[in-house]
């Protein structure tokens, strides 16, 4: 639950950095969650809103903190960096968009959200000495599979332009 404003308070991926950096005889990748993996518990309207009135405000307050932690991994020379975001093919499962309509959210909103705050982190930290992306996946080892309808879904809105234009 969030009940201050946000605010950055250590790096996260220090410890893994540095080992990496000092260890890694190959490039290497880190990986940090799009920040709205984070806005699904983080915020619930009428109870958790008096910090941040809407998940989009949520949303990219928690963009600017992991940008700024991208910024360093930049800094430090990190060549792959990637953003976990299974909000994209959760979104594109109807059984989860109907979820998602129930609980008061319209999912194409919430694809156009998703999308303006992974920019906000990804758009910071492109360059030409470096691999980024975002990682769609549909499942984990356990079998919980995403989406039912494939994949197609999630690629379209990853290349089709929305209100944020895409990465």
């Amino acid at each position: 639950m969030v009940a201050a404003k946000l605010r950055r308070v250590r790096r996260v991926s220090r410890r893994e950095s540095s080992f990496l950096k000092a260890h890694a005889r190959i490039p290497y990748k880190i990986t940090v969650p799009s920040p709205v993996v984070f806005t699904k518990y983080a915020y619930a309207p009428g109870v958790r809103d008096k910090v941040y009135p809407t998940r989009a405000a949520l949303a990219h307050a928690l963009a600017h903190i992991i940008r700024d932690e991208l910024l360093e991994l930049v800094v430090e020379g990190l060549p792959y960096i990637q953003i976990d975001a299974p909000r994209y093919t959760q979104l594109a499962d109807p059984v989860h968009r109907e979820r998602v309509k129930q609980e008061g959210w319209d999912p194409d909103q919430a694809v156009d959200e998703a999308i303006a705050a992974d920019r906000i982190c990804l758009q910071a930290i492109r360059g030409p000495d470096r691999t980024v992306g975002p990682h769609l996946w549909r499942g984990n080892i356990a079998g919980r599979c995403w989406p039912r309808a494939g994949m197609i879904r999630s690629s379209k809105y990853c290349s089709t332009p929305s209100k944020s234009t895409g990465f």
